[in-house]
């Protein structure tokens, strides 16, 4: 099964965690990136697609909040124009799940805690050139973990309910 995470901020990113093969894929968050990852996705009997949900943030000024909406509205658009069911979680669901166990002063820096922890062989840099990792990278990354916590709780509760 090949599990979706992403984080679609514009400088978001998307995470395919394949299952079966344990391998990972990271992309910088592009509409074209997207559109093209997005029609790739159609081709897999079985796909799980992990969204975080747009919210408004604190601080951010109305101009920024409207491009960002508009820009999450695109994503939700391509996931429908390619017959793409996916799930939509709330930022606050996948952090409180993933980093409660993880150290670091703020949300930002137990995400990068866990994702080292879990993820040790991934690699968050955007470019060769990079010196921090990627937060899109960090979040899609994590999303698509609790997404894959999520489908194989789901499996195994179906697997119950058939007996």
């Amino acid at each position: 099964m090949l599990i979706v995470g992403i984080d679609p901020g514009r400088k978001g990113a998307i995470c395919e965690y394949w299952e079966d093969k344990d391998h990972i894929a990271l992309y910088q968050m592009t509409i074209e990136t997207f559109a093209e990852r997005a029609n790739q996705w159609t081709v897999y009997p079985e796909v799980a697609i992990y969204l975080e949900k747009a919210q408004a943030m604190s601080k951010q000024g109305v101009v920024s909040m409207f491009s960002y909406g508009r820009h999450f509205g695109q994503l939700e658009g391509i996931l429908m124009g390619n017959g793409l069911d996916y799930n939509l979680i709330a930022p606050q669901s996948w952090t409180s799940k993933m980093t409660k166990t993880y150290a670091g002063d703020n949300a930002k820096q137990r995400a990068l805690s866990a994702a080292k922890f879990l993820f040790p062989d991934v690699n968050l840099l955007a470019t060769k050139r990079s010196r921090k990792p990627h937060d899109g990278f960090v979040d899609a990354l994590l999303i698509a973990e609790y997404g894959r916590q999520k489908e194989l709780l789901q499996n195994e509760n179906n697997v119950r309910q058939a007996y």
